[in-house]
C-alpha cells in the first residue's frame, strides 16, 4: 500500500507541474550502475554492475535553475562474511541422522568429552553472501544548468520491493583433516557431508524476503549531465545512502552506494493556459 501511495503522489506532481509550467519537460531514461561491494584487505574494492530505469520530470524556473523529479527501479547489491566456531562434539549432537542410525549419541559424546585436551575440536563456519535488492527510488534534485550542461543535488527516498540473499558456507574441521586413511572408508565423503555440510564441498543456499534489510533506504545524490539536443541526455551521478541498510547490522557504515550512468529522452510540454485553481 506504501508503494502504491508513492507512485499516486509522484503522479499527482506531475500533474500539477504540468498544469503550472510552460516549461516542463517529462521523460524516460535507464542505464547501468557500478555498485560498491566491500573492501577485500587482499584484491581492494570490489565492485559489481546493477541498473536501472524510470521516469523523469523537470520544471524549467528560469534560464539556469529548475527542480526534477524521478521515478526509478533501481538494482543494488552488497556482499558480507560472518564466521563463527562451534565445537566438534556440539557439531555431532546436533545431526539427527545418529539417532536414525540407532547410534547412541550420549555414548559417543561421553567418550569424546576430553578431546579438547589433546586436539583442536573446533569447527570453523565461514558463510560468504551475496545480497540483491531492488528498490523504488524517488530522487528530488535541484539542477543548476549553464547552456546544455547541468549540475544537480538532491535527496532521495527509496523503498524495498524484494531481496535475495544467497549464502555459501564452508567448513574447517581440524580433527577430520590430522587423520588419516579416512579416504579409504566406504561412503567417507557422503558421511563426513553430512555431518558438516560445508567441509568436503561448499552449501549454498537461497534466502528470499530476508526481514533483517530494511524496507526504507534514504541518501543523496550528486548528478552531472548533458543535453546533447531538445530530447536526448547522457549523465552520470554518485549516489550515498545514509544509513545501514539492514538491521541488525553486520557492518558498521555499510550504506548502499553506486555510480550510475544513464541515457535518457525527453518530452518538451508547453503549457499557456492558466492555472485550474
Amino acid at each position: 500500500m506504501k508503494k502504491l501511495y508513492v507512485v499516486i503522489v509522484f503522479l499527482t506532481l506531475s500533474f500539477s507541474l504540468s498544469v503550472y509550467s510552460q516549461n516542463l519537460s517529462v521523460g524516460a531514461k535507464a542505464g547501468l550502475s557500478v555498485l560498491s561491494l566491500e573492501k577485500d584487505t587482499l584484491k581492494g574494492n570490489l565492485f559489481s554492475l546493477g541498473y536501472h530505469f524510470g521516469g523523469t520530470v523537470n520544471f524549467k524556473i528560469n534560464d539556469w535553475f529548475s527542480v526534477s523529479a524521478e521515478l526509478l527501479y533501481a538494482s543494488q547489491k552488497r556482499t558480507y562474511q560472518l564466521q563463527n566456531t562451534t565445537s566438534f562434539i556440539q557439531t555431532l549432537s546436533n545431526s539427527p541422522l545418529l539417532s536414525l542410525m540407532g547410534i547412541d549419541i550420549g555414548s559417543i559424546l561421553d567418550s569424546l568429552s576430553g578431546i579438547n585436551q589433546f586436539v583442536n575440536d573446533n569447527v570453523y563456519n565461514n558463510h560468504r553472501a551475496v545480497v540483491n535488492l531492488s528498490y523504488i527510488k524517488i530522487p528530488i534534485l535541484a539542477c543548476f544548468n549553464y547552456k546544455s550542461l547541468y549540475v544537480s543535488a538532491g535527496p532521495y527516498v527509496a523503498f524495498q520491493i524484494a531481496n535475495k540473499t544467497t549464502d555459501e558456507l564452508t567448513q574447517h574441521v581440524p580433527i577430520i583433516e590430522t587423520l588419516t586413511g579416512l579416504d579409504s572408508i566406504p561412503y567417507y565423503t557422503l558421511l563426513v557431508g553430512t555431518f558438516f555440510p560445508g567441509y568436503t564441498s561448499p552449501v549454498t543456499n537461497d534466502t528470499k524476503g530476508d526481514k533483517q534489510i530494511k524496507m526504507l533506504d534514504v541518501g543523496i545524490i550528486a548528478d552531472l549531465s548533458y543535453h546533447i539536443d531538445k530530447h536526448f541526455t547522457v549523465g552520470v551521478r554518485y549516489s550515498r545512502g545514509l544509513m545501514n541498510y539492514r538491521s541488525p547490522q553486520i557492518y558498521k557504515h555499510d550504506a548502499l552506494s553506486s555510480i550510475d550512468f544513464s541515457v535518457g529522452y525527453l518530452f518538451n510540454i508547453a503549457k499557456k493556459s492558466k492555472a485550474m485553481f
